[in-house]
């Protein structure tokens, strides 16, 4: 009878216990109490559905960021931000503004103000965006014909993060000014740029830059590099890429200012037409030739020097500037010439003493504009009879002894 009493005691304990924890149970949206037991409202879901918005897939959900109190959203590429029904679950017992029940224009944020029964608020801020970005992206940038009545076609920029730079290009027939256009600019969540998206700018100002505010607060300063082949835009895109890969060497550039006011003793324009004619570049460590050196290529001739560099090789993307006339590679450590320099077709003289170089292509005798060859104090084999001759129909032929009769 004891044992039995026991657990009979046993039985209603647990059955106590059962009870008072299901008295405590909640629901995972149902809020948190504050101290007085009054719950915080919050926005538990945010979507927009295919059978309130004209978009391609059943519904896009966004990413609520409950401590910041954000709601984020990347919707595909040309959906109308103007006119969206959104989808909002929230706490129970609540009241939002806007409801969303009808349309509303999302081409900028929106705030909801959510209100519980006790009349506690919170508000939301909604950024949503569209377009596709590129993996890892912050934003893309483009000049498009939509919004710029003078073009033909839509023109999209490379963006390097590395350099902090926004480059494109526009063909040279597109003949209006730069002075006058609106970019497209997309951003992913919660990244924020200035200028904004859409306002007409003036791209010769060289020192023009878009600062691009992040979603932990950082801002980042872009300049922008929209130019013209055959302008000073173009060869200041070219500059541009040359001071980027050589931080060290070319730290005394002032990119800041007007291309003629970076290194004037350097960087040499011809005032009346506004063009690069002569870039110098004497003494430093190993100096990197990127692509975009072939941007310094115009229908006006330009000089390029670049001495005691110790370049182990022929910077080969100098053979795409195909308005070079004078280059000097004097003092570097060279030790052979590309078959490719046929390619400088209106060089007129070049300059390659004082490096170690062992050959020299044949190529070389189609430089038909080609004045004067300077091959001094390098580490030459006698040279062919045809190179020699050519050598010898030159205005200047330089060598040392032994390597031509």
């Amino acid at each position: 009878m004891k044992y039995q009493f026991f657990s009979i005691l046993w039985i209603l304990l647990l059955i106590t216990i059962s009870c008072s924890n299901d008295d405590n149970v909640t629901t995972p949206d149902s809020g948190n109490p504050d101290s007085a037991g009054n719950i915080t409202p919050k926005i538990l879901s945010f979507e927009f559905s295919i059978l309130d918005n004209n978009i391609l897939q059943p519904s896009f959900e966004a990413t609520i960021d409950q401590d910041s109190k954000t709601i984020s959203l990347n919707l595909p590429d040309g959906t109308n931000l103007k006119n969206l029904i959104p989808n909002i679950e929230t706490t129970e017992s609540t009241t939002i503004t806007p409801d969303g029940t009808t349309p509303i224009d999302f081409s900028s944020p929106v705030v909801f103000t959510i209100t519980s029964k006790d009349n506690i608020s919170a508000q939301y801020t909604a950024t949503i965006t569209s377009g596709s970005l590129r993996d890892g992206k912050n934003f893309t940038f483009s000049i498009v014909k939509e919004n710029n009545a003078f073009l033909d076609n839509d023109y999209y920029a490379q963006i390097s993060d590395e350099y902090k730079v926004i480059s494109l290009e526009i063909p040279v027939d597109e003949t209006a000014s730069l002075k006058d256009l609106r970019p497209v600019i997309k951003t992913a969540n919660g990244v924020v740029v200035s200028p904004i998206s859409l306002k007409v700018q003036d791209f010769t100002d060289q020192t023009l830059q878009y600062e691009i505010t992040l979603p932990d607060g950082r801002v980042e300063k872009y300049y922008v590099d929209i130019y013209k082949p055959f302008t000073l835009g173009a060869q200041r895109h070219a500059l541009l890429g040359l001071c980027f890969k050589n931080l060290e060497q070319l730290a005394h550039w002032d990119i800041d200012k007007p291309i003629q006011e970076w290194s004037p003793d350097e960087i040499l324009l011809n005032t009346s037409l506004n063009r690069v004619r002569q870039l110098t570049i004497n003494g430093g460590n190993n100096l990197s030739i990127p692509p975009a050196i072939a941007s310094l290529s115009d229908q006006l001739p330009i000089g390029i020097n670049i001495k005691n560099f110790n370049l182990n090789e022929f910077p080969e993307n100098l053979l795409k500037i195909e308005s070079l006339i004078s280059l000097e590679l004097e003092g570097n450590s060279i030790e052979t010439i590309p078959s490719d320099i046929k390619l400088l077709h209106r060089l007129q003289f070049l300059d390659l003493s004082k490096n170690k170089i062992n050959f020299i292509p044949n190529e070389i005798v189609t430089l038909e504009n080609l004045e004067k060859l300077s091959l001094q104090e390098n580490e030459l084999e006698p040279l062919p009879e045809t190179i020699c001759a050519f050598g010898d129909s030159l205005d200047t032929f330089l060598f040392d002894a032994g390597v031509c009769p």
